[in-house]
């Protein structure tokens, strides 16, 4: 289960996310945990995509701010020079 919060801030509105699993216990009563399980981790990246195109649509310019900058190519590093092998005298 996901929930969409907004609040109120020092600097005005906000919004945060609540991200829940449901499972049935041994008592057969449905509960909620926080807590995800290795094979959650697709189902989480599913929501994830869904939650950021809902908040887009709420919020497009607060969104637009919080998004990470795309990550730089990492830097083309040289080949350090192979070490010559010394001559022997003759």
């Amino acid at each position: 289960m996901t929930s969409i919060w907004k609040n109120e801030g020092q600097n005005g509105p906000y919004r945060t996310v609540t991200l829940t699993r449901s499972y049935m216990d041994r008592d057969q009563n449905w509960q909620r945990t926080k807590t995800l399980r290795p094979k959650d981790m697709g189902d989480v990246a599913i929501v994830s995509v869904q939650v950021t195109e809902k908040l887009a649509e709420l919020e497009p310019a607060a969104l637009a701010e919080a998004a990470p900058a795309t990550p730089a190519e990492p830097p083309k590093t040289k080949k350090a020079p192979r070490a010559r092998k010394a001559k022997k005298a003759a």
